[in-house]
């Protein structure tokens, strides 16, 4: 025991793995292609998790902008790579740097307003706070682009037709898609106002758990639970806001024609 937290042996923890690997069996033998996806997945984040572990232990022991900022970059990088990696469409370099831009400005913006005007750290960059609390962010954000960009990419296929006889009628890009943008923004925040809705009754969450787990009073688990819930929706919303309002350039030309009509292909 640590600081008033059970510590978990290695051994103990094994036996969720051995849980995995026979639900793993299951989906195999019943054929459910999702047992590769799942074995994959399990042993990435052990791997993501145990590095992450040693280098959060190495910034936090000396703390410095330096580190933060690298911090930072490195977890800005890799969102964005896997928010690529994880659309079923092939992405234009345009829209990449659309997806980019939202999520670098939006998860820095949630984070820079929970720090700076709710939780008041001084240092400001001290990684303790900083890191932990963008991973929240970031995690969120990814997911809920990736849901945008998937669904806008499926209903402007679906209504591809549509879409093309309106533009023929003299309707332009900007009413075409009017509907279709509302709706992927709608559905990229659902499962965020989902998540809140039966937050402290149906579930507790992870960083609310944590806290307890580890001492610290439930009344001030909870106040950091309504801020960082807060900002996650914060930066989803101003992710989703840009996308949905600056994809249209990218999905027509000046002339006002669908440009991926062609390229609109799964991956």
């Amino acid at each position: 025991m640590s600081n008033g937290t059970i510590d978990i042996p290695i051994i103990y923890l094994s036996t969720l793995y051995i849980i995995i690997g026979v639900l793993s069996l299951y989906l195999k033998r019943n054929n459910i292609s999702s047992y590769k996806e799942l074995l994959v997945a399990a042993l990435r984040m052990t791997i993501q998790l145990i590095i992450a572990g040693f280098v959060l232990d190495y910034i936090f022991k000396d703390a410095s902008i330096i580190k933060s900022l690298a911090g930072i970059i490195i977890m800005l990088a890799f969102t964005i790579y896997t928010i690529f990696s994880r659309s079923s469409f092939n992405l234009s370099n345009e829209l990449k740097f659309l997806i980019a831009i939202s999520i670098i400005f939006s998860s820095l913006m949630a984070l820079s307003i929970f720090i700076i005007l709710v939780l008041r750290i001084k240092p400001i960059y001290d990684p303790k706070y900083v890191l932990p609390l963008l991973g929240m962010i970031l995690g969120n954000s990814m997911t809920s682009i990736i849901i945008c960009i998937n669904s806008i990419f499926n209903k402007i296929e679906d209504r591809k037709n549509f879409i093309l006889s309106a533009m023929m009628i003299g309707l332009d890009s900007k009413n075409v898609l009017k509907n279709i943008l509302n709706e992927s923004f709608k559905d990229a925040i659902l499962p965020q106002i989902n998540s809140m809705l039966g937050m402290g009754i149906v579930f507790l969450p992870g960083m609310m758990t944590g806290q307890i787990l580890s001492g610290t009073s439930p009344i001030i688990a909870i106040k950091y639970q309504i801020g960082i819930m807060l900002s996650i929706f914060v930066s989803v919303c101003i992710a989703n806001i840009i996308i949905t309002q600056f994809t249209r350039n990218i999905f027509f030309d000046e002339n006002e024609n669908l440009k991926l009509e062609i390229k609109m292909i799964k991956k």
